[in-house]
């Protein structure tokens, strides 16, 4: 067998199992089946290709499934597009409505069995999906977001900064002990730290207390405040060059902190990150437009709600 011809009929033996997986993980879609049209103006519904218990299965509804499970490319002025052969075709479309037909069967056999409370069910289920279709359509023909204009990249830039990279760095050394200490040796910890102040070369008052059995840990390093773990953030965050903090926590351990420089790094160029921040507020132009478009709909009924 010739691969195109074995494509082929891959390719409709897929369809047939795909319809009825959609049909079997789409409740709305077999309510809409054995349901009744609720648009009140009259709608062509085609030519009839077969009836089961009564409803009717037309060309529109086999053109629908080929284009839902094929594509579009496939669907052209009559059943099918004009690109696939004439064999394939009429198979394609013999498998559809096999496949139509038998959903039908299945969604009718059970719509016998439903009791009450399991039909109102179906029927809030479908009303929901035909009013999340109606509203697609409503704001396809309705909304024209605005584009995102240059003034408006502009104004997002300048309003963060910080997020482009514009944050300011603190150099800081750190003080700490190496354990958890017992309330005696909190003191003389404490004693140390309020000593070293006034002391430069803090490695050295960690090396001369770490030799007096107060084990202390000695560190230097740099970072945005805002970025720092909780216990050094409030550290750092509010002492300023040439100060130091006062005694706290870190990560249990009892610290202190002195900061040594401070620098602000600069912003990555408009330029550079234009494009990011356009992606960012177009959907937030299409949330406007939405909620214009509703304000619209709204403002042409009227609304009572009931309860409060």
């Amino acid at each position: 067998m010739k691969k195109p011809a074995m494509m082929k009929m891959l390719m409709v033996g897929g369809i047939a199992v795909s319809l009825f997986a959609c049909d079997a993980n789409n409740d709305t879609g077999t309510a809409m089946i054995a349901g009744k049209n609720t648009l009140e103006a009259p709608v062509d519904s085609g030519v009839v290709l077969a009836q089961v218990d009564g409803t009717q299965i037309t060309d529109k509804q086999v053109k629908y499934a080929i284009k839902k499970t094929v594509g579009r490319n496939l669907v052209g002025p009559g059943l099918v597009g004009q690109s696939a052969d004439r064999r394939f075709n009429k198979e394609l479309e013999k498998k559809i409505l096999d496949s139509l037909v038998s959903s039908r069967a299945m969604a009718i056999a059970y719509e016998k069995t439903m009791d009450a409370k399991e039909k109102q069910e179906i029927t809030i289920m479908t009303d929901a999906y035909r009013e999340e279709l109606l509203v697609k359509r409503y704001l396809r023909a309705t909304i024209e977001p605005e584009a995102v204009s240059t003034d408006l990249v502009k104004s997002y830039y300048n309003e963060h900064l910080t997020d482009f990279g514009a944050i300011t760095v603190k150099e800081y050394e750190l003080l700490r002990t190496e354990t958890v200490v017992d309330d005696s040796q909190r003191k003389r910890v404490i004693a140390e730290y309020e000593k070293a102040r006034n002391n430069k070369d803090w490695k050295a008052v960690a090396e001369k207390m770490t030799k007096t059995a107060l084990k202390i840990e000695y560190s230097k390093s740099a970072g945005n405040p805002n970025l720092l773990i909780r216990d050094l953030q409030r550290l750092v965050e509010k002492t300023k060059v040439g100060e130091t903090s006062g005694v706290g926590f870190y990560k249990g351990k009892i610290a202190i902190v002195r900061v040594i420089g401070e620098k602000q790094l600069a912003a990555k160029p408009l330029n550079e990150v234009s494009k990011m921040i356009r992606e960012k507020l177009a959907p937030l132009q299409v949330k406007k437009a939405v909620k214009e478009a509703s304000t619209i709909a709204l403002g042409k009924v009227t609304v009572n709600y009931t309860q409060q």
